[in-house]
């Protein structure tokens, strides 16, 4: 029951530190965290990444980690690309079993790399971003720009089918699908 003053038992003095020491798979953490403002965050980490790498040279034992929201944008590019990469090879098959032809097919694909420009240039003119939404805008602006190459080349067949010349069913089908395949893409 008898009160001891603390200055007999201990030393008390104050001094900077952590105050919370965090662990996790049994090693010391501290999390730096960092808000994202008119730049892609990518681009932040990058710069962030190469920073650090030429200035910083880090003591036996210690390692970085960059995570959060970075870390899964990273993991959905990768998925975004793997399956655009296998969606493209779907399209060719799918297209190659309508025309019969792999010419045919493939002009109708080099319409992708031509409706990416459109979308390339948007993008630049806007934010200057390349986000996830922007990469499933660039999917769907893939599905109308093959949707619109079918289209044409459909017409170009029938008219051939019909009897016309090559430069005759050319001339006539782009006459004819000029305007749906504007308003589609506009």
């Amino acid at each position: 029951g008898r009160k001891v003053p603390l200055e007999n038992i201990a030393n008390v003095t104050s001094s900077m530190g952590p105050n919370t020491i965090s662990r996790e798979n049994v090693a010391r953490k501290i999390v730096i965290s960092a808000n994202v403002a008119g730049r892609d965050l990518r681009g932040v980490v990058n710069d962030i990444q190469s920073k650090v790498d030429s200035e910083i040279q880090l003591p036996e034992g210690y390692h970085i980690e960059y995570g959060g929201q970075f870390e899964s944008e990273q993991a959905a590019s990768r998925i975004i690309t793997i399956t655009s990469i296998f969606s493209i090879l779907v399209i060719f098959l799918l297209l190659f079993k309508e025309f019969k032809s792999a010419t045919q097919s493939l002009v109708i694909l080099l319409n992708l790399p031509l409706a990416l420009i459109g979308g390339v240039f948007s993008i630049y003119f806007t934010s200057g971003i390349l986000s996830i939404p922007a990469i499933i805008g660039f999917i769907s602006l893939f599905g109308i720009a093959t949707r619109n190459g079918m289209l044409l080349i459909d017409r170009y067949n029938s008219l051939r089918a019909s009897g016309m010349s090559v430069n005759d069913s050319i001339l006539h089908g782009s006459l004819d699908r000029l305007n749906p395949i504007l308003m589609t893409a506009l």
